[in-house]
């Protein structure tokens, strides 16, 4: 019986132990934790762990910005605006924060464009040039919603600015090429 007692005694001891290893307790810890989540593609448990890290340290600008981007994997552009905004507020010369608010827009203007809003996806479109204006994906997209809305020469003129950017993007070159026909007739 005294084995087992001690025994037993050892592990719990050892599941405290591991227990103590694995409950964060600072900001940078949560964060670390809450990244390992992230690449898990375990969003909810990976916001749980950034807002913990926000609670313990609201100054902890990488925790607002990887919190930001699990929240625009969920579709919550808003939410991950908000904290893209807040993160660049507390480090305002972040170009990879930026990029990322560039990024939400582009999604939310997708978003728009899939519920037949152009005008809403045009907008977002504009606000994450504006915010990158190397983004392939921003002038791409915009020209795509410019030639549903038979705006052939706006659309042309936004496939070849993604071609500028990126020359081997065949995609927008393909578009760009239908764009010129649907212009001629």
């Amino acid at each position: 019986m005294k084995k087992h007692g001690a025994f037993l005694a050892l592990i719990v001891f050892a599941l405290a132990a591991i227990s103590a290893q694995e409950a964060p307790g600072t900001a940078e810890e949560f964060y670390i934790r809450a990244c390992k989540h992230a690449q898990d593609d375990d969003c909810d448990s990976a916001i749980a762990d950034f807002t913990e890290a926000l609670n313990l340290d609201p100054g902890f600008s990488p925790a607002y910005f990887g919190r930001g981007i699990e929240y625009a994997k969920k579709g919550e552009y808003e939410r991950a605006m908000s904290d893209y905004n807040q993160a660049l507020r507390l480090n305002p010369n972040s170009a990879s924060v930026n990029n990322n608010i560039a990024a939400a827009y582009v999604n939310r203007g997708n978003a728009y464009k899939s519920n037949g809003d152009n005008d809403k996806a045009i907008a977002d479109y504009n606000e994450a040039i504006k915010l990158n204006p190397n983004s392939v994906a921003a002038f791409f997209n915009r020209g795509s919603v410019y030639l549903m809305k038979r705006e052939y020469d706006k659309a042309i003129a936004d496939f070849e600015e993604a071609l500028r950017i990126n020359p081997n993007y065949t995609l927008a070159r393909t578009w760009r090429d239908n764009a010129l026909k649907a212009r001629r007739n």
